[in-house]
């Protein structure tokens, strides 16, 4: 394999011990994720999973696919929202 060479990856999350957010019940968390090719470079968003309700600990069923590049530093952006 040669550095450069792009595979498709499929991803998926979970998380655990969230804060918990809301007031009379667990949060609905979601999760984004974003790619930046450089330290400078545009952020890329590439998806988000769905909402999980009322729960800390969340496994999201939603893949995010992105493009990895063997060899090559790549900047990931992950968010988990209320």
């Amino acid at each position: 394999m040669k550095a450069g060479t792009c595979f498709e990856v499929d991803l998926y999350f979970s998380a655990t011990n969230l804060m918990s957010k809301d007031t009379f019940s667990k949060s609905d968390p979601f999760l984004t994720m974003a790619m930046q090719q450089s330290m400078h470079g545009n952020v890329q968003p590439l998806g988000r999973t769905e909402t999980q309700p009322n729960t800390t600990y969340p496994t999201w069923n939603q893949k995010i696919t992105a493009q990895y590049y063997f060899e090559v530093k790549q900047y990931v952006l992950l968010e988990v929202y209320d």
